[in-house]
C-alpha cells in the first residue's frame, strides 16, 4: 500500500481510527480496529493496524544513525511515496527533507 493510500485511509477514518507513535520502534501505527478495508479499496481483509513511517517517525531514526556515525540509512521502498521533480509533491518533499536533516 502506498504512503498516499495510508494517508487517505487515515483521513477517511476520521475519529473512527487513530494514529499513534510506537515509542519502542518510533514507527507510526494506524489503528483501524479491523475496519481498514472500509477506508481503502486496497485492503481486502480484516487488517486492524497499519504500521508506516512518515517524516516525524523517520527523523529520530536518521538522528540515531548520525549520532553513531553510521555512513547511511536505508528504506523499505521509496516508490511507495509519490514523487515528481517537476510538480509540487508535499508528502514526498517532507519525506526527503527528513532524510536531509543532518547534525554534523
Amino acid at each position: 500500500i502506498d504512503y498516499q493510500d495510508i494517508l487517505a485511509a487515515v483521513d477517511k477514518a476520521g475519529d473512527s481510527g487513530s494514529v499513534t507513535m510506537d515509542e519502542k520502534s518510533k514507527t507510526k501505527v494506524f489503528d483501524c480496529g479491523g475496519l481498514c478495508s472500509q477506508w481503502s479499496d486496497l485492503i481486502t481483509d480484516r487488517t486492524d493496524h497499519i504500521w508506516f513511517d512518515d517524516p516525524e517517525s523517520l527523523t529520530p531514526k536518521y538522528a540515531l544513525a548520525s549520532k553513531y556515525g553510521l555512513r547511511g540509512v536505508g528504506m523499505w521502498e521509496s516508490t511507495k511515496v509519490t514523487y515528481d521533480p517537476t510538480a509540487h509533491t508535499p508528502d514526498a518533499d517532507e519525506m526527503w527533507d527528513s532524510l536531509c536533516q543532518r547534525s554534523d
